[in-house]
């Protein structure tokens, strides 16, 4: 089995996320983002917004909303000690 890294920037600090599979890596300029829709359902906060490349649509997950605040915490207290 393969594993990749994606490097995420949450609050100013870098972060590793472990993924099976990577299938592209876009450039999405500003102005073809879109907030997220209104869906009512749980879980809704994981999706920051639609980004728009081409004809295609890509769904930009909320890094932040992933990862819970206590995880985040542990890992920071974990790299101040290190």
């Amino acid at each position: 089995m393969k594993v990749m890294i994606i490097v995420v920037n949450i609050n100013d600090n870098p972060a590793g996320l472990v993924v099976d599979q990577v299938s592209e890596v876009v450039d999405i300029i500003d102005k073809n983002i879109e907030p997220p829709p209104a869906t009512g359902r749980k879980g809704g906060h994981f999706i920051q917004g639609l980004g728009k490349n081409g004809e295609k649509v890509k769904i930009l997950l909320n890094v932040e909303a992933l990862i819970k605040d206590d995880d985040w915490e542990e890992y920071i207290t974990e790299m101040e000690v290190a």
